[in-house]
């Protein structure tokens, strides 16, 4: 049984004569339950994470919650604005200290491992002599597309194995309930170094590098599957691309944040736009003022070209099952 709580359920602590601490829960409807500060701290994580945890001696009170609109076991979980909802298909527990060995190597040899395998497989069909095969296996296509998202998604479960993040589920994300692709959650650590924020969101962009390599290399040697392969590598190049972009929710965004030493890049740049106090202040500034301004601008225009092209490919899909 997958346990979430539900929007909207307010966790507050209150103090009465005896000057001890009540926790208490209140869900939509206004009733107010008194629970165990275990419990408490359970529900509590499970806002941030979206999962439940429960210990053993909690577990009876499953249906209670449950009657009470305190939590719901479905896996479709909706924000509260309804917008970005999204399917958890695979919950995380611990790692096994021997997987986590074998994740901190492979996460450190990603980068240059995925560069030098792309330079040798772009070499390989620069050197090409046969023209690529005209052959196009639909069912392979689409299986590999979505591998592609899942090795993305790896690349991020890597990183975070690696660098101690604690990992909460993964599922598809969707607008509304149209899904636009794979996600992974996992904690937000203030603590974490820079380097490792930034790792952590280009993971996913180097595992898509480092299978476009690989699939140039299998194209040079099946040379009847080469031009699904190629037609396969260009996907995983298009996923480097479109994540790089520094838009709310793309790795982009979160290694640009990264970089800057914000927690969020999109934000800050929202925030300086709608400050005249913060603009007057980088045009008074000098050389770093106009380049902030320069990022800020690119920030903007970027997350106004990514929601552009996701609402026009939005209604271009409805048109076509209409």
């Amino acid at each position: 049984m997958y346990l979430t709580i539900k929007d909207g359920i307010e966790l507050r602590i209150a103090r009465y004569g005896d000057d001890s601490d009540h926790y208490q829960v209140k869900n939509m409807k206004g009733s107010v339950f008194e629970i165990e500060k275990r419990l408490y701290d359970a529900l509590n994580s499970a806002r941030l994470n979206r999962r439940l945890i429960l210990a053993d001696e909690d577990k009876g009170l499953i249906p209670f919650l449950k009657k009470n609109g305190i939590i719901e076991t479905s896996r479709f979980v909706k924000a509260e604005d309804s917008f970005f909802n999204c399917l958890i298909l695979f919950p995380f527990s611990d790692a096994k200290k021997g997987w986590v060995s074998l994740c901190r190597k492979l996460n450190t040899m990603l980068p240059a491992a995925s560069l030098l395998v792309l330079l040798i497989g772009s070499l390989t069909m620069f050197f090409r002599k046969e023209e690529i095969g005209s052959d196009f296996e639909i069912l392979l296509y689409l299986f590999m597309f979505f591998f592609s998202l899942l090795f993305h998604e790896l690349g991020h479960i890597l990183a975070c194995r690696d660098y101690g993040f604690k990992l909460y589920d993964m599922g598809i994300v969707f607008i509304g309930y149209f899904p636009m692709g794979l996600y992974v959650s996992c904690e937000k650590r203030k603590d974490a170094e820079k380097v490792e924020r930034i790792q952590l969101a280009l993971a996913g962009v180097e595992m898509n590098v480092l299978l476009a390599g690989i699939l140039l290399l299998a194209a040079f040697f099946f040379r009847r599957l080469s031009g699904t392969l190629c037609a396969l590598a260009d996907i995983n190049f298009y996923l480097v691309f479109v994540n790089l972009i520094p838009a709310l929710g793309l790795d982009g965004n979160s290694a640009l944040s990264a970089w800057c030493g914000v927690e969020n890049i999109s934000i800050e740049a929202l925030l300086c736009l709608l400050s005249r106090k913060k603009r007057w202040k980088l045009f008074h500034s000098g050389f770093m003022g106009y380049f902030a301004l320069a990022v800020i601008s690119a920030v903007l225009l970027s997350n106004i070209a990514f929601w552009v092209m996701n609402i026009y490919y939005l209604i271009k899909t409805i048109g076509i099952f209409l």
